[in-house]
């Protein structure tokens, strides 16, 4: 276990590599890992013939530094509820009843629950 030897212990993993063949013959990569030290970690790259598409991480801000020194830019955001605080926010809307005060305080009450 490169993460937490009690993964292991429970009988799962917490980093891997899968191989894909698709059956027009392209083939895939996913690598996986349950911790990123540098933030929440979720890309796609897509390489053919043609060209390249990409997606990359959701950062707080779009900045890029590229100097002689190399490149600077924020970490991806850390936390799943970080990333889609607006999804999430958007499906505790339907407690109406409530006032938006009680709402962004039961919102914030959930996500440090969930990080804890």
């Amino acid at each position: 276990m490169l993460v937490d030897p009690e993964i292991g212990k429970a009988g799962d993993i917490d980093t891997a590599v899968i191989s894909l063949k698709f059956a027009n013959g392209a083939l895939g990569i996913i690598e996986n890992s349950r911790k990123a030290v540098y933030g929440y970690d979720q890309r796609v790259e897509v390489f053919g013939a043609k060209g390249t598409a990409m997606a990359d991480n959701n950062t707080p801000t779009s900045m890029v530094v590229l100097n002689e020194s190399g490149t600077i830019r924020d970490k991806p955001l850390y936390f799943f509820l970080e990333r889609y605080k607006t999804l999430l926010w958007q499906k505790c809307r339907p407690l109406s009843m409530l006032s938006e005060e009680t709402n962004q305080l039961l919102f914030l009450e959930l996500t440090a629950l969930l990080r804890s």
